[in-house]
């Protein structure tokens, strides 16, 4: 049986030096596997996000994605045949010199309280600032369906795009 809680634990360690090592990887659009969007979640694209957290924690992705998930650190929902889906597709905006860019990417939503404690206990950092990016306004419908149940995102995590 596997430990969900001394895996989660390795990938915020694991986080964290990275964070120290190549502060980049979160909150800079175009350069980051994760982004703070609210005070409650953060995206990350998949399925590169956990699999580099598992290879810098020295854990098997498949494991470091089953513990996200058990551990409610990833969030997740029953799809219609009881399957547990955590990704999909969003239309993100952020700032690029003087204007917007805007892309379909693929994402999962994770707790921002994973990311900010993991800095926290292990780089001895603050709590990660909003990033600039934000989800594409006309994906809320989309993203309140995917989250149904759960708190929903804040407003600040959406911006109509032009």
């Amino acid at each position: 049986m596997l430990d969900y809680t001394a895996i989660v634990d390795s990938l915020q360690k694991a986080f964290a030096a990275k964070c120290i090592e190549a502060p980049e990887i979160v909150n800079n659009p175009g350069l980051s596997l994760a982004f703070k969007i609210d005070p409650v979640y953060a995206v990350g694209l998949a399925p590169a996000f956990i699999r580099n957290m598992a290879e810098w924690a020295r854990v098997a992705p498949s494991q470091a994605h089953e513990a996200m998930l058990r551990t409610g650190n990833l969030v997740s929902r029953k799809d219609g045949s009881g399957n547990r889906e955590s990704e999909l597709d969003l239309m993100l905006t952020w700032p690029s010199g003087s204007r917007r860019m805007n892309g379909r990417i693929h994402v999962a939503f994770f707790l921002t309280d994973f990311l900010d404690r993991a800095l926290a206990l292990y780089a001895k950092a603050a709590a990660l600032p909003l990033a600039e990016l934000r989800i594409a306004a006309t994906e809320r419908e989309r993203v309140e369906q995917f989250l149904q149940g759960k708190s929903l995102p804040q407003g600040l995590a959406y911006q109509a795009t032009s």
